[in-house]
């Protein structure tokens, strides 16, 4: 009589467990019904421009609170990014495991889990007592500050954009898989974009509102936000995708992402070298031109954020359908860019301001713009996306760290913009499409009005401009603006131009400078004694602190 009974009591717990699995069966239906109905775009798109946004805003942020400790040095500033490209390379290469090593629910669930833990982690404040240290080493101290505060946050933030994009393209392979492998790199114009904009609304729209502690409460509550975004883009991802390949939660080789039609090759050893050094070089350029800037005028923070926004602004040209134009336009006037950006420094201390930002900031678009266009030009398809993302963030710490810590540490004066000049000359040359090889002469020869003309274009205005000044420095500028002409006339294209300018950068830096009886560089610029015939001078950068008589 006891075994019915059983029967009858298991019986009915199989039809509850059914009905249960049933229901959450439909719930499941409903919910993934639901995140099918969110175009794929507009899912993903605004998890990345919020990430990008939120990014970009709290970097000048958190650059006015650790200000009063560390003050207004250009250090602090390149420092300070060369701490965010290296929170990107891990973010990129966490967002490079998780789509390569998990499957699509593991992802999903563990980049939730941090999100989570981020946002619990910015609930807490940074205390006054850790934003008063800054003793010790400076490029340490501020480091490990910036670590404390915004450490995770900057992490999940960088990491969004490369795992995000790897789960749209899953999606448009399992929902068409002749999609174009290279449609998902428009989400990385638009993270750039989204960072752009983000730099042009603190200076002119939030800082002027907001006091810090309101701007720091806003920030935060845009982290939940973004953390409701990534939640709906991870239900898309998964109701496309799991749907699509149940198996894939046992293998997550088999993702959609990699069922490419074409082969998936490996990116040979160069082209994994030229994709680190082509992201490279912008970075440093970035940092170096903000150095020359900050240090022939005045270190303020305007001065700092427009050369970044010019910086994210060519990513933007770069990786878009549209921009192919102006990439080819600025290849074509990358010379001269090159050329008017090293002329300021035989005269440094002499050039107006208006003159002197015309020629760094608008130097540093065009050449950025044309090594970002050979780099997008040679991205790899998208199921090497995230391999890609992290080789480009590898050449942005590498540029970085170069121009902020190894440069004072290393050089006893600010000689990385002519290294970095050389640089985008040689990496422009080796990446340009092969041509004809010609005899020494015409190859030397060959396209100078191309070079000459918009290089006159520019300089004429500069130099009327200084003559409108006073004529303040206008001969040693002249003589300069000489020199860059004949290298542009006579150095020839491609290697031969690089090999001409790396002479005369260096018969500028260490044969015609004034000899120094006292030179020593730190963290807070280079400060030299010079000696002439009639006084002694002390300098730090460009400006004159002192000056002493020979004669007793």
């Amino acid at each position: 009589m006891i075994r019915p009974t059983e029967s009858r009591t298991t019986g009915g717990g199989d039809s509850l467990d059914t009905n249960g699995a049933a229901a959450r069966a439909a719930r499941g239906d409903r919910i993934g019904a639901a995140a099918r109905s969110i175009p794929p775009a507009i899912a993903f798109g605004s998890a990345i421009g919020l990430s990008a946004f939120l990014l970009f805003t709290v970097q000048p942020m958190v650059g006015r609170l650790v200000t009063p400790t560390f003050g207004g040095a250009p250090a602090v500033w390149t420092t300070a990014l060369a701490f965010y490209q290296v929170v990107l390379l891990a973010g990129y290469a966490y967002a490079h495991l998780v789509a390569t090593r998990l499957s699509p629910r593991s992802g999903v669930v563990l980049h939730g889990a941090l999100v989570a833990a981020t946002i619990a982690f910015a609930l807490v404040r940074p205390s006054p007592q850790l934003l008063a240290t800054g003793s010790g080493q400076a490029v340490a101290s501020l480091v490990g500050l910036l670590a404390a505060i915004i450490g995770p946050q900057a992490f999940l933030l960088c990491a969004t954009t490369p795992l995000v994009s790897t789960w749209y393209a899953r999606v448009r392979r399992a929902t068409d898989p002749t999609a174009d492998a290279r449609d998902p790199y428009w989400l990385y114009a638009l993270s750039n974009g989204g960072s752009l904009l983000a730099l042009l609304a603190y200076p002119f729209l939030i800082e002027p509102r907001l006091g810090l502690s309101a701007q720091l409460g806003l920030w935060t509550s845009g982290l939940v936000v973004l953390g409701v975004a990534i939640a709906g883009a991870g239900a898309v991802h998964l109701a496309y995708v799991v749907a699509a390949a149940p198996a894939v939660d046992a293998n997550p080789r088999d993702a959609p992402a990699s069922r490419d039609p074409r082969p998936a090759h490996a990116p040979t050893r160069t082209a994994r070298l030229t994709w680190v050094g082509l992201a490279a070089i912008p970075t440093a350029l970035l940092s170096a031109v903000t150095n020359q800037v900050t240090t022939d005028l005045i270190s303020a923070p305007l001065l700092w954020v427009v050369p970044l926004a010019i910086y994210l602004a060519s990513f933007i040209v770069a990786f878009s359908s549209r921009g192919v134009t102006l990439v080819r336009s600025a290849l074509v006037i990358a010379p001269v860019a090159l050329t008017l950006l090293w002329i300021p420094s035989g005269s440094a201390g002499v050039w107006p301001i208006v003159p002197l930002l015309v020629i760094e900031y608008g130097a540093l678009g065009v050449v950025a713009v044309a090594v970002h266009g050979r780099l997008a030009g040679s991205r790899p398809p998208d199921n090497r996306l995230t391999e890609f993302y992290l080789l480009l963030s590898t050449g942005g710490a590498i540029g970085g760290v170069f121009v902020a810590v190894v440069a004072p540490l290393v050089f006893k004066g600010v000689w990385e913009l002519p290294i970095v000049i050389v640089a985008a000359l040689v990496a422009l040359a080796l990446t340009a499409p092969p041509q004809r090889p010609l005899r020494p002469i015409r190859a030397m020869l060959r396209g100078w009005p191309g070079r000459l003309a918009p290089y006159l274009i520019v300089v004429i205005p500069l130099l009327l401009a200084m003559t409108g000044n006073g004529g303040v420095g206008l001969e040693a500028a002249a003589r300069w603006i000489l020199v860059g002409g004949l290298v542009l006339l006579l150095g020839g294209a491609g290697r031969f131009l690089a090999l001409t300018t790396a002479a005369v950068l260096v018969l500028a830096t260490f044969v015609l400078s004034p000899a120094a009886v006292f030179r020593d560089r730190s963290f807070f610029g280079v400060v030299e004694v010079l000696r002439g015939p009639e006084e002694v001078v002390l300098m730090h950068g460009t400006t004159v602190h002192g000056r002493m008589a020979v004669d007793p």
